[in-house]
């Protein structure tokens, strides 16, 4: 089973801001111009620096071709074009003044952009191409797209971030460290293509929080709200949540292959806290919450709880088998052994057993998981007369280890106290077998 971790270093070229400490001038001259007052737009090839100072305006853009360092310490306006723009590769801009502009700053391939001033455009404030390394720990304000960058990038955000539409991208293989503030009217962070994200900061959106996808690696232990979902996870990814997911719609919903490790909080409140379909992992240690707490619609999920899960909705935990299973048949005794019987979704818990099958209406069945050091879950047929409703309702939840198991349950009144055991008919009877302890050690 795979676990999300990473460590991200932290290049020491990073911490070493490039360009001209403040005052200080480039060499001077056409291809190395020291730009002391008001200017129109700049434009230099065959040097190495351009220099704004603190007095000095450019009205325009500064445009460089070659290997240039890109100092400013004053102010580039350009509401029609770019602030900064790169027309070759290898160029490194630092900007500790303000750049207001329709796009701030446009590098090629093994760029780097490090801002530590301010940057507010009508467009996107960083758009990097290759290889780029972009560092912002001051204030960006974009009206459609933060950061922008393509492959390989590193991008590190430890200031403040606000953007129409996405916070952070980064399409194929990015590192991304976000230890600031982000606040997007789409989507916080989107990576894609084996993309990491280290984020330890807030991110706020009116879409997902985090959207990842293709091999992802992350591990948040940040505060994510957002108007539809926290995180979407996709396609062979891993996340570890040590922080709070809070969103309207689902707190964290993923698609094909993926594990999850919650160790924090992941709240909905309107939907699903977590939802997941095909072949998905979630080990819960933390906190789950939603009108469902956690849903797996489709296809040979697995469920290992040891934390509390609460379905303000009468759902603490559904499974539903996938839609291409054969009828419902009894599992075999032996099933107990196994993790997943072949015509539903079984969980393995810790803390919690946790089984719901909504497939079958009222063939009896057997089965459960097991988990080293803990006992064989066991469950006995329901009665014929279960109706499908009833039974697509069934959820448990109870708190192992135990020695054995016994075929007895709490009362319904104490049944209905327990926010994370719901179950659809009024008495306890039907598809489960509990065990003794009582519910409020299972909480």
């Amino acid at each position: 089973m795979r676990v999300a971790s990473a460590l991200f270093l932290v290049p020491l070229t990073w911490l070493l801001a490039p360009g001209p400490a403040a005052g200080q001038a480039c060499s001077g001259g056409p291809s190395d111009p020291n730009i002391t007052g008001a200017s129109g737009s700049v434009t230099v090839s065959g040097g190495s620096c351009v220099y704004v100072s603190p007095t000095g305006a450019v009205s325009g853009r500064v445009r460089s071709a070659g290997t240039y360092t890109v100092t400013n310490d004053g102010s580039i306006s350009n509401a029609s074009n770019y602030g900064v723009l790169d027309t070759t590769h290898d160029t490194t801009v630092l900007n500790r003044g303000t750049i207001t502009t329709r796009f701030g700053v446009d590098v090629r391939n093994r760029s780097s952009v490090t801002n530590s001033g301010s940057i507010t455009t009508t467009r996107h404030a960083i758009r990097a191409r290759n290889d780029a390394t972009i560092w912002n720990s001051g204030v960006i304000n974009a009206a459609r797209h933060g950061i922008l960058a393509n492959q390989d990038a590193a991008v590190t955000n430890t200031g403040s971030l606000s953007a129409g539409f996405h916070g952070i991208r980064v399409l194929d293989r990015g590192v991304v460290n976000s230890r600031g503030s982000i606040n997007a009217g789409r989507y916080g962070i989107y990576l894609r293509n084996q993309g990491q994200l280290t984020s330890s900061g807030s991110i706020s959106s009116g879409w997902d929080g985090i959207r990842a996808r293709d091999g992802a690696t992350l591990w948040n232990t940040a505060r994510v709200t957002s108007g539809r979902r926290g995180i979407y996870l996709r396609d062979d990814g891993t996340l570890t949540n040590e922080g709070t997911i809070r969103s309207t719609w689902r707190g964290l919903e993923m698609r094909d292959d993926n594990v999850v490790v919650n160790r924090g909080d992941v709240v909905s409140s309107t939907q699903q806290g977590i939802y997941g379909r095909w072949r998905n992992t979630v080990i819960n240690r933390g906190g789950v919450r939603g009108t469902i707490g956690i849903d797996f619609s489709r296809g040979h999920n697995t469920l290992i709880n040891s934390g509390r899960i609460v379905g303000t909705g009468g759902t603490a935990i559904r499974f539903t088998a996938a839609p291409t299973t054969s009828p419902c048949r009894p599992a075999p005794r032996s099933a107990a052994t196994s993790a997943v019987a072949s015509t539903r979704t079984t969980s393995s818990c810790r803390g919690a057993v946790a089984m719901a099958e909504t497939s079958c209406s009222s063939s009896p069945w057997s089965g459960g998981a097991t988990e080293p050091g803990h006992s064989a879950v066991r469950r006995r047929s329901p009665a014929r007369s279960s109706s499908r409703a009833a039974f697509s309702r069934w959820t448990e939840a109870w708190a192992p280890p135990l020695s054995r198991w016994a075929r007895a349950a709490p009362s319904p009144a104490a049944a209905r106290s327990f926010r994370t055991w719901t179950c659809a008919e009024p008495s306890p009877r039907g598809p489960w077998a509990g065990s003794a302890l009582s519910p409020s050690r299972a909480t």
